[in-house]
């Protein structure tokens, strides 16, 4: 089931990005005690909105071959709805973020941590036919 699919490569994909993220920040020891639980906190709210995202793929996939202007428009709403999420889910971590490591170490992790999506995204981009 594409479901059972999708859940292993996130899986996987999770692993590997706490992995880059580690090794990109650098971290002192009471920087660390600090920040693990709090991206771990992240991660979690935006898996949810990313559920999201999945969701709409796995519907378009399925309309694909009778995609209406109706359904589009829906599509559309949609996903600029959780694209608006995200931005406010990122904004409200941010200030967390700050409060338990310096600015410049949270402006990389927001570094690395926008180029692990847009890679995400252009990969899925690849994947997902564009409407007809």
């Amino acid at each position: 089931m594409i479901s059972d699919a999708i859940a292993v490569m996130r899986a996987s994909m999770n692993t590997r990005r706490e992995a880059i993220v580690a090794s990109a920040m650098d971290l002192t020891t009471p920087e660390s005690e600090a920040f693990w639980p709090l991206y771990r906190d992240y991660r979690t709210d935006m898996a949810k909105l990313d559920d999201g995202i999945i969701e709409l793929i796995i519907v378009y996939a399925g309309s694909y071959n009778f995609l209406t202007d109706e359904m589009s428009a829906k599509f559309l709403a949609d996903y600029l709805e959780i694209e608006r999420a995200l931005v406010e889910t990122k904004t409200t971590y941010l200030r967390r973020f700050l409060e338990v490591l310096p600015a410049t170490k949270v402006a990389r992790f927001y570094q690395v941590d926008n180029r692990l999506d847009k890679k995400i995204q252009a990969e899925l981009a690849v994947a997902i036919p564009l409407a007809r």
